[in-house]
């Protein structure tokens, strides 16, 4: 009776820990979703003119090209706004003395430090699904307007929600594993500059793989997602270890 009692009390500790988290994180939801849609449709709008004078290739002419390249840049672009974001809601509370206090919550380590990383990215991945959609609108009607509208088939169509799924990937990977070397090396800052690091690598293999290997893009993300996401499961286990010296 008393084992379940303390489960149940725990369950109720990580439900109301979860709700508090993304009141306090749901602020961000408006400047993600704003940063993400002015980036991509300008970033769209760029790339469309340039390809008005290009006279041969299809990276700036074809709407594939043209959405990889602008949601490339978005993501890159919110990939360094995602780290600065988690390095102030939740890495800096588990390096040095500040991690004291997480460790005084009613729940363990671990799942305090998954229900946090649950919340931040509901928060943040529905801000930038919600930027990366309406944008799309936007870049239909702006390539429609300004160039071939009889070139965007359902093919293409498809081909670009693939793109635009597999850069929500890499975005959520990207952050994930700048907060996984920051508390793992014990310094905010490196939170940045993994993040920095991880976007040189990954943005021109995104561009030139969305591009003419979409579907086998597609499927690299989802590996490497799901590799960083154990990473975190397994990597909860060192907090829930973690002694304060």
């Amino acid at each position: 009776m008393i084992n379940k009692k303390a489960a149940k009390d725990e369950q109720g500790h990580k439900i109301k820990i979860f709700q508090y988290e993304v009141k306090k994180i749901k602020k961000l939801l408006p400047k993600i979703f704003v940063i993400g849609l002015i980036t991509q449709t300008t970033a769209f709008l760029f790339f469309l003119f340039i390809g008005k004078y290009e006279e041969h290739g299809k990276l700036f002419s074809s709407f594939i090209g043209l959405i990889s390249l602008s949601t490339t840049l978005a993501i890159c672009i919110l990939s360094i706004v995602g780290a600065v974001f988690i390095r102030k809601l939740i890495v800096h509370l588990y390096i040095g003395n500040q991690r004291a206090r997480m460790f005084l919550f009613p729940i363990k380590r671990s799942q305090l430090f998954l229900t946090k990383n649950v919340s931040f990215f509901l928060i943040f991945l529905l801000g930038s699904i919600f930027s990366l959609i309406v944008s799309f609108i936007f870049e239909l009607l702006l390539y429609a307007i300004f160039n071939d509208p009889q070139s965007l088939s359902m093919i293409v169509f498809v081909h670009s929600i693939l793109i635009k799924i597999t850069c929500c990937l890499l975005l959520c990977s990207i952050i994930t594993l700048s907060e996984i070397v920051a508390v793992r090396m014990q310094s905010e800052t490196v939170t940045i500059i993994t993040a920095v690091i991880n976007i040189i690598g990954v943005s021109n293999i995104v561009v030139l793989g969305a591009l003419n290997y979409t579907i086998l893009t597609f499927i690299l993300s989802v590996f490497i997602a799901l590799i960083i996401g154990m990473t975190l499961i397994t990597f909860t286990q060192r907090i829930e270890k973690t002694e304060i010296l």
